[in-house]
C-alpha cells in the first residue's frame, strides 16, 4: 500500500513522538472526515472534538505499546473514531429520539459494513477470505450484484431464479451470514 505524503508525515511524527506535529497533521487532514461522520449521525462539533481526542490517545497508546498498523494511520483513526461514536450512541440511546437507532434496518447495516470493510485493504482481505468460504450458490449472486453491479432482474435470469425479489432476499440473507462470519473472525476482533 503506497502512502501519501501526509500519511508518511503522520507516521514519522508518530514514530518520533512529535505530538504537536502529529496532532496538527491529523487535525487538519483527518478531523474533517470524523466531524462530518459524527454530525451526520446525530452528533455535534463538541462530540466530534471529544471523539477525535479520545481516538488520538488510543492510537498513540497502541503505537507506543509496540503495535504496528496494517493500514494508514488516518484509516485507523477514522475506524476508531467511528467505533467510539457508535459506542457512545448506544450508551446514550435513551436520549436519542431517532427511529433508526431503535429499529435499525439490517440491510442498511449490512451494506454499510460491506462498504466499510472493502474500503480498507486489511478489512477487505477478511471479507474476501470469508466470501471464499461461502458456498458458490450464495457467493455468485453477491459477486454479480456488488462487484459486477448486475441488477437483481438480470441475475435472476442468468441463474434461473424465480425473480428479482428472490435474488434480493438471497443476497440479504447471504450478507447477514457474511457479517456474522466476519464478526466471529479472530483477525477482525483483534483489530477492534
Amino acid at each position: 500500500m503506497k502512502k501519501s505524503k501526509v500519511e508518511e508525515q503522520i507516521a514519522n511524527a508518530l514514530e518520533r513522538g512529535d505530538n504537536y506535529l502529529l496532532y496538527s497533521l491529523i487535525y487538519s487532514n483527518v478531523f474533517p472526515k470524523i466531524e462530518n461522520y459524527i454530525k451526520q449521525n446525530s452528533g455535534s462539533m463538541q462530540d466530534s472534538e471529544d471523539v477525535f481526542q479520545e481516538a488520538v490517545i488510543i492510537i498513540t497508546d497502541k503505537f507506543n505499546s509496540g503495535e504496528r498498523f496494517h493500514c494508514s494511520v488516518s484509516t485507523m483513526l477514522y475506524a476508531i473514531s467511528r467505533n467510539i461514536w457508535r459506542r457512545k450512541l448506544k450508551e446514550y440511546s435513551t436520549n436519542i429520539r431517532s427511529d433508526y437507532w431503535y429499529n435499525p434496518d439490517p440491510e442498511l447495516i449490512a451494506e454499510s459494513y460491506l462498504e466499510e470493510y472493502v474500503s480498507d485493504q486489511v478489512k477487505g482481505e477478511i471479507v474476501l477470505q470469508q466470501m471464499k468460504k461461502l458456498p458458490k450458490a450464495e457467493r455468485k449472486p453477491m459477486v454479480m450484484y456488488y462487484v459486477k453491479h448486475i441488477s437483481p432482474e438480470v441475475i435472476a435470469k442468468k441463474l434461473n431464479y424465480s425473480g428479482a425479489s428472490y435474488v434480493r432476499k438471497k443476497i440479504s440473507l447471504t450478507k447477514r451470514k457474511l457479517i456474522e462470519k466476519i464478526r466471529s473472525n479472530p483477525q477482525y476482533r483483534d483489530m477492534f
